[in-house]
């Protein structure tokens, strides 16, 4: 409730007035204060009574209809009664109507039939709204204006007084309830200067529904009966005398003042309020209460609220619990959320506290991050340990699933800048916690398609990621371990245990082996372990942690090494190993024997640890303890394998481990004598690389493909001379020399030495060698080198073997198009009809690829295929042929006019790939035959059959180009195209709309007729934002005289409709794409801007537009424009672009102060 003087109106009042959803109803009793004194209903009826010797009676319509079947004129009486001299509107009716804030926005319906709202209207706007007046009534849902809707003065015949004039009204023709019906169901309604028992509300009851959601409220004096009527009373008390309604005015006055209350009003009236204790007085506090219903007042106040009562008085309001649930805060409660932080969770600690206490100690992750964030972040703000400890059991108690990493770190270094270093460990160990992850598993089948793999996966990621928890240990504890070392290793062997039980549930861990271990090789840093995860942390700190009690306290090192080695999780057993290897107390003789009597040598899972424990003792380890290490490795013993016998494998265990203590002692007997005879039995056995790791990453380089012999091998014989050897050598073997290597060397061989190449062409053709692969390595070196014209001419001459035709079609093709591609060679006209000679023929030779049956890249496809290459080879030879050419000689040559004719009938794919070249270059071939193009080229594009249709489409939209003549020829098919293209042309759907586009904005005078009717009509969404996207470049591209021509011809207009509904309704991406139309219009830029403001409000995240306008001349040379621009882009940006609108509008020259005042209003409601 928001409490008005003496009147508390309900907040969906005001809430219906903020979103221009209230309508007022007023009755007789506005009309009766001084100066309209106009008289109630009794009373009129009264005197239209007076002289006919009746007393009114109840009820008073069917009392007037009484006088009126005894011919009493009520009508006219009344509308004389109703019209005394010196009657004027009251402040009653000024502030109902100011309430509405401009006269466009009143929704004012009366069943009174004076006039004084109209007058009041002209004189508090300065224009009078819309007037209806009964029974020609607006459509009850969307209607703006005063509506008379019991009829209005002079037409005294349309007053409603009598009951035949209300069942007219309501039951009969019904026009009154109709329109009233629809008012209550879409508009929260407010009665003033009605009674319950008013013969006009028992017919307006009539018009509830029972079904409207809107809320409906009575100013009234009196208890009533309204609930009966589903109208909520908002009582005032009535005096007595002329000030008898001081209340009711009183109210409604300051209601108006609350409803025009700018956003600047707002702001002046929130920074006298918040720069205060909070208030007591139910007025303020009213003001308060509505000013936290929306994101810009609730900013106002945060802006200014210091005082620690603020907090308390919020959250004792019910403002604050939204901090402190689960659901995701809206913009309001995350101003709340950063204002508590920023300046309260460290300068008023013990007010947010209480706050979090009363709660029960639970925070909305988005008001626990921004508490961590300001005490981890802002270090300039003091905050006393006391405090700071209070807060990190807090905000470690109260941390969320997915609790931000980050803000853990931020709170450990702010820790550790008090040196409250058990504090940072215990963040630390927070930061180290794990989540259970259960996902579906891999699964695949057998060959009986039985499906197999595990259905479900497990996971124990930590809560931090590597770099954040590796900072805090590095930087925080590590420097600390004479502080922290037991707790330390307690909290991460607790860490440990509970993620390899978690793991083991779900099968996923064992004493022998868990995956943790697996990805960790060796405890010590190793090379192998340069790609760390989360848990390589915790394992580096138990690892130093126990390195520092070795060093510092070695009878705490032996109780570790106890507790760990017993433990079924690998990681802390291979711990354990590893602080053997550094215990000072411990001789090598006494950690081989322990090794030997707790762990032994030969479980995976320790393997590491135990031969680099190994390795480090048995050096200096007496005979005895060496023997004994050696009789362990010679008793073990392995069973059989699928490839291996049980005393191959345990002879290769021996070997491995033997050698092994050979390379820690190289001069030790003992196992010298044991390695002996297994080096006998297998001479070829070799130690690996790693034998202390059960597995190892190592680093590898691309090796491409190798030849057998290099470039200048081969060019030291002649081709006769090692043929064999070239066609013969396959080089199968991985990581060697090969046949792609041998090939790509003969390939350059040919290219440095063409007499070697043509050499080998001649010995290949003599042993009828046709298909060998040393042919296409001929050509492409050929090919690349620099030959003369003599040497072309050679080279053409062998390319034309018809064998070669069919065995090589593609390297011929690309010899013919290297010819004549980029302008051709010197001589390639020279040389064209020996070309044209081999090119025919090689088409002929080409077998249809059935790959290519059912494609969608035509071009692309085209490009890479004998059959296209060759159009391109005849395409850029015809294109040799005319360069320079003019008038008549400028044609399409017989010849090529039945290579192309026969290419475009072609039935196979190499016709159609041949086909999408063609329609590449159609504004190439219709200026060189137009009657050819328009027969055998145009047709294609509108195609029937798909795959023709795809093929020319997608040959012109990689390549083509436009100009007048073909646009007219053309123009068709695009049009028809646009039905086809989710069908037929998915792909290319976007460069369609890019030509489309050209079209409409160089080749067709008023694109309004007929092309953009039928994108609207047949494209998708995406295609008209295509459009307005590919506007906007264009705009950027042309002369200012073009881009005005263009907004005069047709642009104005289309935007305009478009806003109108024209088309299409407006989508918003539609809307963002045309706002970046704007500085790019130039002198159309005020009227566009005018008519971007009248667009419906959108949401911009990301914008050019703003960019573009922060340097932009248009600003300052169209001022007003661009305020009512800026005001219409507050409304729509996101808070990050408050800068910009505010870089734009600081250069806004004067302005006119209303507008100055509303754009102010607007970036004050932005923030």
């Amino acid at each position: 409730m928001t409490k008005l003087g003496a009147i508390e109106f309900d907040d969906r009042i005001l809430d219906a007035l903020r979103d221009d959803k209230l309508v007022v109803f007023a009755g007789a009793g506005v009309s009766m204060g001084p100066p309209s004194n106009l008289a109630s209903f009794w009373k009129l009826t009264s005197d239209i009574a007076q002289g006919t010797g009746l007393e009114p009676t109840e009820p008073l319509d069917r009392f007037l209809g009484q006088l009126h079947h005894r011919k009493v004129a009520v009508h006219e009486r009344a509308a004389q009664l109703l019209s005394p001299a010196g009657s004027a509107p009251n402040t009653l009716h000024n502030d109902l109507l100011r309430i509405f804030r401009t006269a466009e926005r009143v929704r004012l319906v009366t069943t009174n039939f004076d006039l004084h709202f109209e007058t009041a209207a002209s004189m508090l706007f300065g224009s009078t709204p819309e007037v209806y007046r009964a029974p020609a009534l607006p459509l009850g849902y969307d209607f703006t204006g005063i509506v008379h809707v019991h009829g209005a003065l002079p037409r005294a015949r349309d007053l409603v007084l009598t009951d035949a004039d209300f069942g007219r009204a309501y039951l009969t023709e019904g026009w009154a309830r109709r329109f009233l019906v629809d008012v209550f169901r879409q508009f929260t309604v407010l009665f003033v200067g009605y009674s319950h028992n008013d013969v006009v509300m028992n017919y307006l009851a009539r018009a509830l529904p029972a079904d409207g959601v809107a809320g409906r409220f009575a100013l009234t004096e009196e208890d009533g009966n309204w609930d009966l009527l589903g109208i909520k009373p908002i009582r005032f008390n009535k005096g007595t005398g002329a000030n008898a309604y001081h209340e009711l005015y009183d109210g409604v006055q300051r209601l108006a003042e609350r409803a025009t209350r700018g956003a600047l009003d707002w702001q002046n009236r929130m920074a006298e309020i918040g720069a205060r204790l909070p208030p007591a007085d139910e007025e303020a506090i009213s003001e308060v209460e509505q000013a936290l219903r929306e994101v810009h007042t609730t900013r106002f106040l945060t802006n200014v609220a210091r005082d620690a009562e603020w907090p308390r008085w919020l959250n004792a309001r019910k403002h604050l619990d939204a901090l402190f649930g689960t659901a995701d805060l809206s913009e309001r409660d995350k101003l709340l959320a950063w204002w508590l932080a920023e300046h309260f969770a460290i300068t008023h600690a013990d007010t947010v506290f209480e706050l979090i206490a009363s709660h029960g100690l639970r925070l909305n992750p988005l008001f626990w991050g921004a508490i961590g964030r300001e005490l981890g972040v802002n270090k300039d703000k003091p905050l006393e340990e006391p405090a700071l400890k209070r807060w990190v059991t807090i905000l470690l108690a109260s941390a969320p699933d997915q609790a931000d990493h980050h803000v853990l770190m931020w709170l450990a270094e702010r820790c550790a800048s008090h040196n409250a270093v058990p504090l940072t460990l215990k963040v630390f160990l927070t930061m180290s916690e794990h989540r259970l992850s259960i996902k579906p598993g891999f699964r695949w089948h057998d060959e009986e398609g039985h499906a197999r793999g595990r259905r479900l996966d497990a996971d124990c990621p930590l809560r931090a990621d590597h770099w954040s928890l590796n900072d805090v240990w590095t930087k925080h504890i590590k420097p600390h371990l004479a502080l922290v070392a037991q707790p330390l290793l307690s909290g991460i062997t607790r860490r440990l245990e509970d993620i390899h039980g978690e793991l083991a549930a779900w099968e996923k861990a064992s004493r022998e082996w868990d995956p943790v271990s697996y990805g960790r090789s060796a405890i010590e840093p190793r090379e192998q372990d340069r790609y760390p995860e989360a848990v390589d942390v915790l394992i580096d700190a138990a690892r130093d942690a126990l390195e520092w009690l070795a060093t510092n306290a070695p009878v705490l090192l032996d109780a570790w090494v106890e507790r760990l080695a017993t433990s079924d999780v690998p990681l802390l057993r291979r711990l354990a190993i590893h602080a053997l290897t550094v215990h000072p107390g411990k001789s090598a003789d006494d950690r081989l024997n322990w090794l030997l009597a707790r762990v032994g040598l030969h479980d995976l899972s320790e393997h590491h640890e135990v031969h680099r424990a190994v390795a480090l003792s048995y050096a200096v380890a007496g005979d005895a303890a060496r023997q004994a290490v050696v009789d362990a490795v010679l008793a073990h013993e392995l069973p059989a394998s699928d490839d291996w016998t049980a005393e191959q494998r345990t002879a290769r265990s021996h070997f491995d481990w033997l050698s092994w203590l050979l390379r820690a002692k190289p001069d030790c007997a003992a196992a010298e004598a044991a390695l002996a005879p297994i080096r006998a039995t297998y001479p070829d056995w070799r130690l690996s690389e790693h034998p202390d790791l059960t597995h190892w990453f190592g680093s590898a380089d691309w090796v491409g493909s190798q030849s057998p012999w290099s470039i200048e091998q081969l060019l030291t014989r002649t081709p006769r001379e090692q043929l064999d050897d070239l066609l013969n050598f396959q080089g199968k073997r991985f990581n060697g020399p090969d046949r792609d290597g041998l090939i790509a060397t003969i390939r350059e061989a040919c290219k440095q030495q063409t007499p070697w190449a043509f050499d080998l062409a001649e010995v290949l053709a003599e042993r009828s060698l046709w298909t060998s692969d040393l042919w296409p390595a001929a050509f492409r070196g050929l090919q690349e080198a620099e030959l003369p014209l003599d040497g072309w001419r050679a080279l053409l001459a062998i390319s034309a073997k018809t064998e070669l035709l069919a065995a090589h079609a593609h390297d011929v093709a690309n010899l013919l198009y290297a010819l004549v591609r980029d302008g051709g060679k010197p001589f390639a006209l020279e040389l064209l009809e020996q070309a044209n000679a081999i090119a025919l023929p090689l088409w002929h030779a080409l077998q249809p690829n059935l790959q290519d049956d059912d494609i969608d890249d035509w071009l692309s496809r085209a490009i890479n295929r004998p059959a296209g290459v060759i159009v391109e080879f005849w395409v850029n030879g015809l294109s040799l042929l005319m360069r320079g050419k003019k008038g008549a000689e400028r044609a399409l040559p017989d010849n090529y006019r039945q290579w192309f004719t026969m290419v475009v009938r072609d039935a196979t794919s190499k016709g159609g790939l041949g086909r999408s070249l063609l329609a590449s270059q159609t504004a190439f071939l219709f200026g060189l035959d137009e009657p050819w193009t328009r027969q055998h080229l145009i047709p294609l594009f509108s195609e029937a059959d798909r795959p023709k249709f795809a093929q020319a489409w997608d040959g012109f939209l990689v390549r083509g180009r436009l100009y007048p003549t073909l646009v007219e020829a053309l123009m068709p098919a695009f049009l028809g195209a646009l039905q086809r293209l989710s069908a037929n042309l998915p792909d290319r759907r976007r460069r369609f709309i890019e030509f489309f586009t050209a079209l409409a904005v160089f080749h067709v005078a008023d694109p309004t007729q007929q092309l953009l009717p039928a994108l609207f009509q047949h494209g998708s969404m995406e295609d008209r934002i295509g459009f307005a996207s590919h506007l906007g470049y264009f705009l950027r591209q042309m002369q200012p005289a073009t881009k005005k021509q263009m907004w005069d011809t047709w642009l104005h207009r289309y935007w305009l409709g478009r806003l109108q509904g024209a088309l299409a309704a407006l989508d918003e991406a539609e809307i963002r794409k045309m706002l970046e139309w704007l500085p790019h219009l130039g002198e159309a830029f005020p009227v566009a801007s005018s008519l971007a403001a009248r667009a419906p409000t959108i949401q911009i995240e990301h914008s050019h537009l703003l960019i573009e306008l922060r340097d932009s001349d248009l600003v300052t040379r169209y001022p007003a424009e661009t305020a009512e621009l800026l005001i219409y882009l507050c409304n729509c940006v996101v808070g990050y672009h408050a800068a910009d609108l505010r870089t734009v509008a600081a250069r806004l020259p004067a302005l006119a102060p209303a507008l100055r005042r509303n754009l102010d209003e607007a970036l004050a409601r932005l923030g």
